[in-house]
């Protein structure tokens, strides 16, 4: 054995025969409550499939990265949702279906999977730590969607099923499939599917966007209709942090 394939072999021997163990989640931590989470979602037989990261700010904010593919194409963009008052954006493309469409869908989305998780794992992700086989379903009661800005539900029945399992690493891998009953008005009821997967993350971790992120190239849309022009004068992300705490508590 040559003297640099038997210094390779001693090296392999002496690292660790295991990972060190994951931070534990907290007991009581909700589904709803990652610091992190990516969300495939593709609808088949629709002509289209997202990939959404979702950063969650223990300040409030979440930066959302989208990738988008519709019939006409592939839509890219990211958006910073401050304090639940105001969206930047930038990218999409020249897409034309105004700010609502743009955020209202992973939102939903995000919220159509945690509502999933809770009916399916209640006892919530620090009870997992193996793979688990998820189902659950319901015949009467439709499932309903709240976030805020906008409102969806699913009629009953529909079910889910699927798995979860806790990766090396600590964070959560899921995958589920989503069926539910769809009826146009004078047709007969079809069923249809989404196909949720990705990864859940509740690893306390820094916030990806520094504090002094320029925000000059990003477009501005305050989402409260008496705000309309509150921000303007914010070039950083810490400025418009700021401006937004201030309106919250009426200094300005």
């Amino acid at each position: 054995m040559n003297r640099f394939l038997s210094t390779l072999l001693t090296l392999a021997l002496a690292l660790p025969a295991t990972t060190p163990a994951a931070e534990p989640i907290a007991a009581g931590t909700h589904w709803a409550q990652p610091f992190f989470t990516r969300l495939d979602a593709r609808f088949p037989g629709q002509g289209f499939q997202a990939r959404w990261d979702f950063h969650r700010c223990q300040c409030g904010d979440a930066w959302i990265k989208a990738e988008e593919t519709l019939p006409e194409g592939i839509s890219r963009g990211e958006m910073i949702l401050v304090d639940g008052r105001v969206l930047l954006v930038k990218g999409f493309g020249d897409r034309g279906e105004g700010l609502s469409a743009m955020i209202d869908s992973p939102m939903l989305m995000l919220q159509l999977l945690f509502v999933l998780m809770q009916q399916t794992v209640p006892e919530g992700p620090a009870t997992v730590n193996e793979r688990r086989e998820l189902a659950h379903a319901d015949a009467l009661y439709p499932l309903q969607l709240e976030t805020g800005a906008a409102q969806g539900g699913f009629p009953a029945p529909w079910e889910v099923k699927g798995l979860v399992y806790q990766f090396d690493d600590g964070s959560h891998r899921f995958d589920l499939e989503f069926g539910f009953q769809m009826q146009m008005l004078g047709e007969t009821p079809s069923k249809s599917e989404i196909h949720l997967s990705g990864i859940l993350d509740y690893r306390k971790q820094e916030f990806p966007l520094e504090a002094n992120t320029d925000i000059s190239d990003w477009k501005m849309y305050p989402l409260r209709d008496d705000e309309a022009d509150a921000y303007a004068s914010a070039k950083t992300l810490s400025d418009l942090r700021g401006l937004v705490k201030a309106k919250r508590f009426g200094k300005q």
